[in-house]
């Protein structure tokens, strides 16, 4: 092998390698080398000194090699696999989620189940409960506030209105407990936060209770707490419903006065006033009765409406869980996959400089050829 071929192979080993050694951040030394093999055999020399001066600079490249060997074989040693144990969690989440929204959206599971037989029976018992209420309200209750002794005093029709007021301020207290607790109840199931007495009436008339223990007590009993309450204020309900609605129409329906006076004479028995005010009251006690059936279908309908949208609401929340849940897969699967190539190229880049060394190190050292 003639000193030029000699200074060929070495360049054309040079250039394979150099990308290599200047990403491990030894551009300088190569340049160096670089430099020197391009100003070799620019003197005249004999063939041996030409060839001593190749060999040191062979013998410097191949320094450099192993110096970056060294590096790669670092590089590898060093490598961190990605910690895959969250894409296991991502998973359980995401068979979670799906599991979950299926028995959102699916009428025959157990949730949707629980929650319409709640509803159902929850309205229907209310229901039944206002009913019953309806025909012994405007009966019996409305009989027992009429026989007291309060009746015959000059402001007995504005004590009546008073005790019928109470009693259904006390009625519609129950029902919104009730409602409040079924729905509470639906929400637990479903975990949302539906609110469907937020809407309910509250600017109703209200009438002072009296101190002590009143007809609507002693009639009713319930659990008071401060939930919407339902006045009734006068004897003309019409055109006031049309205008307001039924039940604010209502709680304007009834003052104590309007149609309703009551006049105190000497010669009127007792039982014909009582008749007189039994006939006036009745139809507006039983008209109120059956508005709060309506509000009760109201609120429940309502309710259900929410429902429905509060499971869009969730399912949609759900997909966005479970597209993160994907993209995070991806992102595990994604640095696995980095890791594996990086791993790969390194392990080739180790078997070519192993190569390259092997190379130089046999170059121009072959006994056999003739020189």
């Amino acid at each position: 092998m003639t000193a030029q071929e000699y200074k060929s192979r070495l360049y054309s080993t040079l250039t394979r390698v150099e990308s290599i050694v200047e990403f491990f951040n030894k551009k300088e030394e190569l340049n160096k080398i670089k430099e020197r093999l391009a100003s070799s055999l620019e003197t005249e020399s004999n063939e041996d000194e030409a060839e001593a001066e190749l060999d040191a600079i062979k013998h410097d490249l191949i320094s450099l090699l192993k110096e970056t060997l060294m590096e790669v074989q670092i590089a590898f040693v060093e490598m961190e696999e990605p910690d895959n144990s969250d894409a296991e969690l991502f998973k359980k989440y995401m068979l979670e989620l799906k599991e979950y929204k299926q028995d959102l959206t699916s009428h025959d599971s157990e949730t949707r189940k629980k929650i319409s037989t709640l509803l159902k029976h929850s309205k229907a018992n209310l229901i039944n409960e206002l009913s019953s209420q309806a025909i012994i309200f405007p009966t019996e209750c409305l009989d027992a506030v009429l026989n007291s002794p309060e009746v015959e005093q000059s402001n007995g029709a504005d004590w009546v209105v008073q005790q019928i007021n109470e009693a259904l301020n006390s009625l519609l207290d129950e029902v919104n407990t009730r409602l409040g607790a079924t729905f509470d109840a639906a929400n637990e199931i479903m975990g949302s936060e539906i609110d469907a007495l937020e809407n309910s009436y509250t600017q109703s008339v209200y009438l002072s209770r009296r101190v002590g223990n009143t007809m609507s007590d002693n009639m009713f009993g319930v659990a008071r707490q401060a939930l919407p309450s339902l006045g009734i204020g006068s004897l003309g309900y019409g055109i006031a419903a049309v205008m307001l609605g039924p039940i604010a129409g209502l709680v304007a329906g009834l003052t104590a006065g309007g149609l309703f006076l009551w006049k105190s004479h000497s010669s009127m028995a007792k039982q014909k006033k009582i008749t007189e005010i039994k006939q006036q009251l009745a139809p507006k006690i039983t008209l109120a009765m059956n508005e709060l059936k309506t509000y009760v279908f109201e609120r429940f309908d309502e309710f259900e409406e929410s429902v429905s949208e509060s499971i869009k609401t969730m399912v949609e929340l759900i997909d966005t869980e479970m597209q993160d849940c994907v993209d995070a897969l991806k992102s595990c699967d994604n640095d696995k996959k980095a890791f594996d190539a990086r791993q790969i190229q390194l392990n080739n880049t180790m078997n070519a400089m192993e190569t390259y060394i092997k190379q130089l190190e046999i170059l121009n050292t072959n006994p056999f050829e003739n020189k």
